[in-house]
């Protein structure tokens, strides 16, 4: 076997030298061939958990079909998949590896960087490594039957089914290693075209998001077929517990998202989720918080009409609200006037203002601030700033805010006896979609199922999570400050999403 050829400068797993028997040093290689003493015996790595070894233990034999769903951060990409690519190559001199994810960055940006390292540390170049273009290579340093044996890695981005397909085992022993990382979010038709390359090893891993598609089937079906894992946060000692406690204080231990990145549970869809309960907000109706508006300045979210729909302005200070003035005009010049008499009776500032910029919103604000009203805008269907878990800003903020009553964080004041206000929280739906990341029921949905725009809603959750405190902070320096991304940002708050590393300069990976 080609792991027999690695010169390592040094090898303090295996330590092996002139003074160690020879049939010694021949029952250690054997012992490093398997692929789940590989990163120790080979790679010096040291610190590999029991459920990694047995992941690749599972991936050793040939035609395995093994799946890992995984808590954020738990090292499946930098640990299991980065080491069972290297064994591969070497282990099977000829032989195809075939990297797809859901997303580019996770192969680019994650994998790739640790599989350089490892090659690094084998030696690189010196050793018959090489990568370039996407591609790592390696050359077996014997010919055999007089042909050179060249051992290939190949990645990309699972975009397109076409790419997916089309691989063959090779080599002599005819093996072919197929690895499809975050698998929640690839698409059903990438592992029809997977499954048609036939690979004699197969190796499927994702953070659980919905509960739909291929990934979520291997699980549910339990067929046998598969040799399934699950790793939880509390099975990665790396992973903090501090920042574990952080997710259950921000979202609540049952909640889907915290189910899905901490205890690695698929988040169930039945139809029922909402982001405010009617028990929490009759809770805090009936017990409310105290009062803390002291020093704190008036804060304002709007929702402007478009039809037939409400114009709606609600204000706050501090954790309480202090009115909800509502209103109907088809004439939008008028309803502009209207939102400035408002602001001026409240004694507001344009500054804490916060708008939806959707549909009439642009026309809206733009008429707000030729008359001196620069109100901050905010648009529902822009990125989100954690954008790993929500799909956009409007499920981000709902569910934010439904949160805050949850905690009772919120005195809803007379407002909360509004029915209709109560209704529009608790009748649109919150969904996660094919990548886990939640998202809202659309308008166009809640009118096919007779519910208005929930405009009252959107008015108070833009008062309360439209802008200010930290979030928002992060949210405003991401835009422009020392080129690091919005996710590296936000990741210092809420801890790691997953193993990343810098990218490979030059590297296209498919596409």
């Amino acid at each position: 076997m080609s792991v027999k050829q690695i010169k390592r400068k040094k090898s303090p797993s295996l330590g092996m030298g002139s003074h160690i028997p020879a049939w010694k040093q021949r029952k250690l290689l054997e012992e490093a061939q398997h692929l789940a003493n590989f990163p120790k015996m080979m790679l010096g790595l040291r610190d590999v958990y029991p459920w990694q070894e047995k992941v690749l233990g599972a991936l050793n034999e040939k035609h395995s079909k093994v799946a890992l769903k995984a808590a954020n951060g738990s090292g499946k990409t930098s640990m299991v998949a980065a080491s069972a690519v290297v064994w591969h190559m070497l282990r099977w001199p000829g032989s195809l590896v075939v990297c797809t994810a859901g997303v580019y960055r996770q192969v680019a940006d994650a994998l790739w960087p640790h599989l350089r390292k490892m090659i690094n540390g084998l030696g690189g170049e010196e050793n018959g490594f090489s990568i370039k273009d996407g591609e790592i290579r390696y050359v077996y340093p014997k010919k055999v039957d007089g042909q050179e044996l060249v051992s290939r890695c190949i990645g990309f981005s699972a975009s397109n089914p076409e790419k997916a397909e089309g691989w063959h085992v090779q080599g002599p022993s005819n093996d072919l290693l197929y690895i499809v990382d975050e698998a929640k979010a690839v698409p059903d038709g990438i592992f029809q075209s997977m499954e048609r390359c036939q690979p004699t090893r197969t190796l499927l891993m994702s953070s659980p998001g919905g509960s739909s598609g291929y990934f979520y089937d291997v699980f549910r079906r339990n067929d046998g077929k598969w040799n399934t894992f699950t790793v939880t946060a509390f099975d990665c000692p790396h992973i903090r517990q501090e920042w574990i406690n952080d997710q259950f204080a921000r979202w609540g231990e049952g909640h889907p998202l915290v189910r899905s990145m901490i205890y690695a549970e698929f988040m169930e869809d039945d139809g029922s989720l909402t982001a405010v309960k009617t028990i929490d907000w009759q809770r805090v109706v009936s017990g409310p918080p105290k009062e803390d508006t002291e020093g704190q300045p008036l804060t304002a979210g709007c929702d402007f009409s478009a039809g037939g729909d409400e114009s709606v302005l609600v204000i706050r200070q501090g954790n309480t609200v202090k009115g909800l003035v509502r209103w109907r005009d088809k004439d939008t010049m008028a309803s502009v006037g209207r939102f400035i008499a408002e602001f001026r009776k409240w004694n507001l500032k344009a500054a804490d203002i916060y708008a939806d910029v959707g549909g009439m919103g642009v026309v809206m604000c733009d008429a707000l601030r030729s008359e001196g009203w620069d109100v901050r805008r905010v648009n529902f269907g822009e990125r989100a700033i954690r954008d790993d878990q929500f799909v956009n800003r409007a499920a981000e903020m709902w569910i934010e805010f439904g949160r805050m009553v949850e905690e009772s964080k919120v005195n809803l004041g007379p407002v909360g006896t509004d029915e209709i206000l109560l209704q529009q929280f608790v009748s649109r739906k919150v969904r996660t979609n094919g990548k886990g990341k939640l998202t809202l029921e659309g308008k166009d949905e809640l009118r096919s199922r007779g519910v208005n725009s929930p405009d009252r809603a959107d008015a108070m959750v833009l008062a309360f999570c439209g802008g200010g405190g930290k979030r928002m902070d992060e949210y405003l320096k991401a835009l422009g400050e020392d080129g690091r991304s919005l996710l590296e940002r936000m990741e210092d708050e809420i801890g790691p999403v997953e193993e990343t590393g810098s990218p490979l300069a030059g590297c296209e990976v498919g596409g």
